[in-house]
């Protein structure tokens, strides 16, 4: 029993403190911590910038964003001239001053449109900074150190401790040191001992299980999905000035469908962000404390109660982004790129696992989902190998060949009739048709009798 708790402990607390370590990334990914550039030459110092920041300050994508500039000039004037022929040929419902205009335009409003990008992303990420700071006046426990605390029903003193830093008994334990019981090797799990930061007959280990693999899966989806907005926002910025070149023939219709798109991938991160923040600071509601009104109830029904709560809570974070893209007015499908495309790389996954074991059957031969088996090429290609072999040797040895190959035959009979009667394979001719155990004349009828004597040994009878 104390080998089940050690275990079931040491995965959650990893569990949880895998957990962690995805909440640094996030906080990395939506721009709450800054990340360490490293110096590039001998003399230079290494700096902390924001993520989406130092991406495209870039000096490689800022290159390439020059080089898409150029080829948006000669895209704007080509659409400037088909803008011209038609409106003199089909409508007229601009005049070609204004076209030129709009042309000239260009190259500012790319400027200004590149200047206001990086703007709002440092606006943006400024003020989502300060609402982090917000909900995390009061708290400073991590959401692992949060989860553990809620099923061991208690405030606990981690000190300077990660979740996954107590042992399970011993110096440093989380449940003390458990009294030993037999023989020293397994303990007695109904006492929880002293010095310890959780009582092991109260902590809730279902609870703790399942929310600790739930919060894996949630988070993972939340730092795709924000790993996604930080390419796609790379893509909006490069292709701004070759959308701000079709403004002549569209009067701005495709920049004012960039502009939206680019507003809601920069805010993408509030959604996530104010979720996470508002389910940690639900959870330290969340207690042994809370239970539903009524006598007799099953402590099961109020750890279903706790458990409902916290997964509830935990998959609601996904899911803000998709609320909060309606929020803003923008098409709520955009949320959903960075899952969509986890769950396509894990189907394409199982796909080549599958096409694997196809061509493993294919070469190797095996059992089909049928129950069919099949040789396979390879066996295929040593039979067609062994009957050229056989044709051959009749053909150049003759009866020689045959006789020998006959001879091989018999002698591998023989050895495998030898193999079972020495496992214990009882010969007929015993008198007994298939007679007692160790009266066989095998193997197996050999170590029945050598039991025997050592047996007839020990109490002393003289008949061996």
């Amino acid at each position: 029993m104390s080998l089940f708790y050690e275990v079931l402990y040491w995965l959650i607390k990893n569990c949880l403190y895998v957990v962690d370590c995805i909440m640094e990334v996030f906080s990395a990914l939506s721009g709450l911590t800054q990340v360490t550039v490293a110096a590039s030459g001998a003399g230079g110092q290494a700096q902390s910038v924001n993520l989406l920041e130092y991406v495209l300050t870039n000096s490689s994508v800022q290159t390439v964003f020059l080089v898409i500039c150029g080829v948006s000039l000669f895209i704007a004037f080509c659409f400037t001239m088909v803008s011209i022929i038609k409106n003199s040929v089909v409508t007229k419902h601009k005049s070609h001053g204004k076209t030129v205009f709009q042309f000239l335009m260009t190259g500012i409003s790319t400027m200004l449109t590149v200047f206001g990008l990086f703007a709002f992303i440092w606006l943006s990420s400024e003020v989502l900074v300060l609402i982090d700071y917000a909900f995390n006046i009061e708290n400073s426990d991590t959401l692992g150190q949060t989860i553990m605390e809620i099923c061991a029903g208690k405030d606990i003193d981690w000190g300077d401790k990660a979740v996954n830093g107590f042992a399970f008994e011993g110096d440093g334990a989380f449940f003390g040191d458990l009294n030993p019981a037999w023989m020293g090797i397994l303990h007695d799990v109904n006492t929880p001992g002293t010095n310890a930061q959780a009582d092991i007959t109260t902590f809730n280990f279902l609870v703790a299980a399942i929310v600790a693999v739930a919060l894996i899966i949630v988070m993972i989806q939340a730092v795709i999905g924000l790993t996604g907005r930080i390419f796609n926002v790379v893509f909006l910025f490069l292709c701004a000035p070759i959308v701000i070149a079709t403004v002549p023939l569209d009067d701005g219709a495709r920049f004012k469908l960039w502009r939206e798109t680019a507003i809601s991938k920069v805010l993408l991160a509030y959604g996530t962000v104010i979720a996470v923040n508002v389910f940690i600071l639900i959870l330290p509601l969340i207690t042994n404390n809370l239970r539903i009104s009524g006598d007799n109830l099953p402590s099961l029904v109020n750890d279903l109660f706790r458990l409902v709560l916290i997964l509830g809570g935990a998959f609601t974070i996904p899911a803000a982004q998709l609320l909060f893209s309606r929020l803003l007015g923008t098409q709520a499908e955009e949320s959903r790129e960075g899952t969509s495309g986890f769950r396509s790389m894990f189907t394409t996954m199982l796909g080549a696992g599958r096409m694997i074991g196809g061509a493993k059957r294919m070469v190797f031969g095996g059992t089909n989902r049928y129950g069919k088996k099949t040789k396979g090429a390879l066996g295929a290609a040593l039979g067609v190998g062994a009957g050229a072999t056989n044709l051959s040797g009749s053909l150049l040895g003759g009866n020689a060949y045959r006789s020998a190959m006959s001879r091989g035959k018999e002698k591998m009979g023989n050895l495998r009739n030898t193999l079972r009667g020495n496992f214990g394979k009882i010969q007929s001719g015993d008198g007994q048709g298939g007679g007692k155990f160790m009266q066989g004349n095998g193997l197996a009828g050999a170590i029945g009798r050598g039991a025997k004597k050592i047996g007839n040994a020990i109490k002393g009878d003289g008949n061996k």
